[in-house]
């Protein structure tokens, strides 16, 4: 039973130190993404909806229902 408890204990410490270890290379990852972020270029949306924006989508079973801003319209079967 003294074994199986001394084993039991090598391995969670392991897997605690283990897990401590990723921690730095997170916060690298991190620091990667906000350098690449801080470098990207952003691009805002209109105020207002551009006269030519319209779109169609069908969705549900067998694309029965639609969306339809070139007619104005709006099918729900």
């Amino acid at each position: 039973m003294k074994k199986l408890s001394l084993i039991l204990s090598l391995i969670f410490l392991s897997i605690g130190l283990l897990g401590c270890q990723q921690r730095g290379k997170e916060e690298e990852l991190d620091n990667e993404i906000s350098k690449n972020v801080a470098n990207t270029t952003t691009q805002n949306t209109p105020k207002g909806m551009p006269s030519d924006f319209n779109f169609s989508t069908q969705f549900g079973i067998k694309k029965k229902n639609e969306i339809n801003t070139f007619n104005g319209t709006v099918t729900k079967a």
